[in-house]
């Protein structure tokens, strides 16, 4: 049957919900941090502590997602995420003590897990079962337009403003963007039950033989996506720290990073358009160069002049797309038979405890060596080994996968 016209509005849906539950909520919480420090006084440790916070709820609740989205619906499920992310905005509008501070950051937390890539993904997938991953790279660039406006718009608040008045405007964009994504947020193609379950089963039973992942590849692809989790939650944190602790003004760290999300969305989406065009393994593999790049330019965020220093955020900001589009292309690749949730949520778990265990590491980093530069050299030596644990096992299942992309098919519609 030919595919509904509404998936249009359903991938601006996706790219919505990323929009907030991902860009808004915590793509562009690090250029609050600087001044976190100088009106509220806390330190870097104290800093890092709140990504720390959020991380451990995000993780708990993609732990969960599954029997929370089971139970509730999408819709239901993505609106519950999105009162707690628009809630966590205002507690910290409300507050100036570290204990609220953390509180805010947990129900953040809650947020991004139940509200980000995991329902995005399920639901670019339920409405595109070809070309997913150039839906999903669409959908996923929602996070590099909050990068783009955020930097700049709250800068300029929190200088006119204060900070508390910059926290209440954002939950309150949230909210405004939030009301038509959930009204306009369909579950899933209306379609026959019959002709719906004809349609599966013949996607099932066509779809092309995969070679099973070993263990060891298993526990390979899951250490990659780790360390991915470092970089895309912990290394994407620091940024706004990185750049002012080195001497740059914080009104040019805005500027630098709303640059980056006009290339978050450019790599976002020649990521999905590569996967689906080459294969999973060019695109990771080239990718993951890219990452391994721009971080290894992070290095110099101190010395090197400011050609280099935008040159860098190009190749961080392309290969950032491994953080987030390359996750549900790589669960789509690797997953059996109708298990595809199950994996991308085993991923996203992953992911976020990457970025949960390493969180605190720059802050403390920076108040024991007064420079958070150790870590970004340890976040390129981190860039390197993913791409070298995931490319090849791509490598392995390359054929397996280019004949499924050449076929159009999936192991699971949903």
């Amino acid at each position: 049957m030919k595919p509904s016209p509404y998936r249009y509005v359903i991938c601006a849906c996706g790219t919505a919900l990323i929009f907030i539950s991902v860009g808004l909520l915590s793509n562009v919480f690090p250029i609050y941090f600087p001044f976190i420090m100088e009106i509220r006084g806390f330190s870097n440790t104290q800093v890092s502590l709140l990504t720390t916070m959020r991380s451990i709820t995000a993780l708990f609740s993609m732990f969960v997602s599954d029997r929370y989205y089971n139970r509730l619906n999408l819709k239901k499920g993505i609106a519950l995420a999105l009162c707690a992310s628009v809630f966590s905005y205002a507690i910290y509008g409300c507050s100036s003590s570290p204990a609220l501070y953390y509180l805010a950051a947990l129900i953040s937390g809650l947020g991004y897990g139940l509200g980000g890539m995991i329902p995005a993904s399920v639901l670019i997938r339920r409405w595109f079962p070809a070309h997913t991953a150039t839906a999903m790279g669409i959908a996923a660039s929602g996070s590099g337009i909050a990068s783009i406006i955020g930097p700049v718009l709250i800068t300029s608040l929190i200088r006119r403003l204060g900070l508390s008045a910059a926290f209440l405007a954002e939950s309150a964009l949230m909210a405004i963007c939030a009301l038509p994504l959930v009204l306009l947020i369909k579950n899933e193609p209306e379609l026959p039950q019959a002709q719906a379950s004809g349609q599966s089963q013949d996607l099932r039973e066509t779809a092309s033989p995969r070679r099973e992942l070993t263990r060891a590849e298993h526990l390979r692809v899951i250490l990659g996506v780790f360390l991915i989790g470092t970089l895309g939650l912990t290394s994407f944190s620091g940024l706004s720290l990185l750049y002012t602790t080195s001497g740059r003004p914080v009104e040019t760290v805005s500027l630098l990073l709303s640059f980056l999300g006009f290339v978050l969305i450019a790599g976002k989406c020649l990521m999905g358009w590569l996967s689906d065009r080459l294969g999973s393994f060019a695109a990771v593999s080239v990718f993951g160069a890219f990452l391994s790049f721009g971080q290894l330019m992070c290095c110099f965020a101190g010395s090197a002049p400011m050609p280099l220093i935008v040159c860098g955020l190009i190749f961080l900001g392309t290969g950032l797309a491994l953080s987030t589009v390359a996750l549900s292309v790589i669960a789509s690749d690797f997953c059996s038979a109708g298990r595809y949730t199950t994996l991308l949520k085993t991923y996203q778990v992953t992911y976020a405890l990457g970025g949960l265990i390493s969180s605190a590491f720059p802050g403390m980093t920076a108040d024991i060596t007064g420079s958070y530069l150790p870590a970004y050299a340890l976040f390129f030596l981190f860039s390197v080994l993913a791409v070298l644990l995931i490319a090849p096992v791509y490598k392995k299942s390359a054929k397996s996968i280019v004949l499924r992309l050449r076929t159009g098919t999936h192991s699971d519609l949903f």
